[in-house]
């Protein structure tokens, strides 16, 4: 199965979007997670490729067969007052693949300590849980992550858990 994680820095540069299409198109992916993405671009990027999609605070979920989605959790991570208007997303998906349940999530963890600790406190409590998932997310490297959750780092902003080490194929990309 093929996953990614993006890294869109806002699609500001020009031919950003057009450069993401690209990446899409070539990937053939089953799951890819977005972050730093606007609602319409994330809205026209899943229209363009025929993709299912989960939007919460500039994060993106896409995903396709053999996923079968059966909720979709949309949240914002905790507010901090000096940065009222930046809201990041927690954003996770129940699915099945093939009939086994499994999760879908991505997040963007705040690099200022302040934010950090709040926001991987929540985070860390709705990730727990022994089901399959897999995990987008933007994470600074202050040493406390996903690990002791069960979840392993398979590429840049890439974390599994319950999936076999040759049953993925991950990639990250920045546009």
């Amino acid at each position: 199965m093929r996953v990614a994680y993006v890294r869109a820095r806002g699609l500001v540069r020009t031919g950003a979007m057009r450069e993401l299409a690209s990446f899409v198109d070539a990937k053939n992916l089953q799951v890819m997670g977005i972050c730093e993405i606007d609602a319409g671009d994330a809205l026209s990027l899943a229209t363009r490729f025929a993709l299912q999609w989960a939007y919460r605070g500039r994060q993106a979920l896409f995903w396709k067969a053999p996923f079968r989605v059966h909720a979709v959790h949309d949240r914002y991570l905790p507010v901090r007052v000096p940065h009222l208007f930046d809201r990041r997303g927690l954003l996770i998906v129940d699915a099945d693949i093939e009939g086994e349940p499994c999760m879908l999530a991505a997040t963007q963890i705040s690099a200022e300590r302040e934010g950090y600790v709040p926001e991987m406190r929540f985070a860390r409590s709705h990730m727990r849980g022994a089901q399959r998932a897999l995990l987008f997310a933007e994470l600074p490297d202050y040493g406390i992550g996903f690990a002791d959750l069960g979840f392993a780092q398979i590429a840049h902003g890439i974390f599994a858990r319950g999936f076999s080490s040759g049953e993925l194929r991950a990639e990250s990309a920045t546009v």
